[in-house]
Formats: structure tokens, sequence, C-alpha cells
């Protein structure tokens, strides 16, 4: 009897042994969120080819562009309209995306436009060579520079945010969702080529892993004058290609 006991025993501490020991090898399959698949989030949320937010700028600018407010507008100022639109785009980068324009036009006491109160809504989804992300968010901007013509850019202050799952196609190839916020000062968009030429960001990023671990990120941005930003995240800077 003492045997069989022993033997039991000994049965169940090599079972809590192998029991652990997986418990350990599961722990270690955890893959971490690292601050290079947080640059990759960003990198997509500023993109044109992803609809990001130099596509965002881009359609607001055509759109002021095409309503004649840097002469004589079509739409009424101080009378709110609102609109949807989608956009698809292809090319190295594949997205699709839903937005819910609401448009307010600010004009002085002569009816010249003075700025535009542009917000919206949106989801949709991208596939990079870096990842691919369904995803939604608000957008918010103020967008100045209207009657001037084309010698002097629109600029936008606001902020957008960014809500999604993503599945990295690098590195440890990690699964996970995010909460991206980023404000933006001064950011200046050529009225003819309709590209950032400058201007400054800060942002905050929340992302959890497939297992539940979350992981915070902070870092600024600088739009260059050349088509580029620089990210700079847990003090690692990356140069992003907008276009």
């Amino acid at each position: 009897m003492k045997t069989r006991i022993y033997t039991t025993a000994l049965f169940a501490v090599l079972l809590v042994t192998v029991v652990l020991g997986g418990c350990r090898r599961d722990e270690e399959e955890e893959t971490p969120v690292t601050t290079d698949d947080a640059a990759d989030v960003v990198t997509y949320a500023l993109q044109d080819g992803s609809g990001g937010c130099a596509a965002q700028t881009s359609e607001a600018a055509s759109y002021a562009s095409d309503e004649g407010l840097r002469t004589t507008q079509s739409i009424q100022c101080g009378v709110p309209f609102d609109t949807t639109v989608s956009f698809t785009y292809s090319g190295n980068v594949t997205a699709s995306y839903s937005l819910q324009w609401h448009l307010l036009l600010n004009c002085d006491s002569l009816n010249i436009p003075q700025s535009l109160n542009f917000s919206s809504p949106y989801n949709g989804n991208y596939n990079g060579p870096l990842m691919q992300s369904s995803n939604s968010g608000n957008l918010s901007w103020t967008i100045t520079g209207l009657g001037t013509g084309n010698t002097v850019p629109y600029t936008f202050n606001g902020s957008f945010t960014r809500t999604g799952s993503h599945t990295s196609k690098v590195r440890n190839q990690s699964t996970f969702s995010s909460d991206l916020q980023v404000t933006v000062t001064s950011l200046t968009v050529d009225k003819t080529t309709e590209h950032i030429t400058g201007g400054n960001g800060s942002l905050s990023l929340t992302c959890q892993s497939s297992t539940g671990t979350s992981y915070s990120f902070s870092g600024t941005i600088v739009f260059n004058s050349n088509g580029t930003a620089t990210l700079t995240i847990n003090n690692t800077n990356y140069t992003i290609s907008l276009y």
C-alpha cells in the first residue's frame, strides 16, 4: 500500500511538473508588440496609399479646391453640410475606406471664407507588405488658408484617432489590436500638389497582444517638406514616405 501511495504521489508530482512546464511554454508563446510594430501601425495611419492622414488631408484639400473655397464658394457660410464618401486605393498597399463628412464653412462679414471645420467618422481596411488591418476612427480638422489663392498653403490643426486589429507580416508576425490618437499642429498642405509640406504631431498608442498583454507607446511626428515624415517612438527614429 505504501508503495502504491508513493507511486501515486510520484505520478502526481510528475503530472504537476508537466502541467507547470506546459504552462511555462504557453507563457513563453506570448508575442510582444514591439516598437517596430508600433511604428508600422503609425506608418499606415499616416501614409496616403493606406488611407491615412496624408490621404485624408489630400481629400479635404481637393474638396476645398473643388468647392471654390479659395475664390467664390459654392457651399453656404455657416450652414452645416454632410455627405458620405468612399475611397479605394490600389498599388503597393490596397485600402478601402468609407467616411461621413461633416462640414461647416466659417466666413467673415463679407462672406469671404476664413476656415472650414471638417470632421468625420470612418471605417475601412488596408493590406500592405508589412501589415494588414481593419480599423475605424474619427478625424477633426480646422482648415485655414482658404481665400488666399495658391501662394499660401492650407493649414490643418486638429486630431485623428484610429482603433483596429492588425496582423503583422514581418518579424514575429504579431496579431494585436491598437488604439491610436494623434494631434497635429500647423500641418500645411500645398494647394497644387495637395501634399503635406510641414507641421508637427504628437501621438499616444496603446496595443493589446493576442494574449491580452497591454503595451503603451508615445511619440512625435515631424512632417517634412519633401513628402516624408520623421516619426520618433521611444527614442527610436523612423523615416516615413507619405506618398
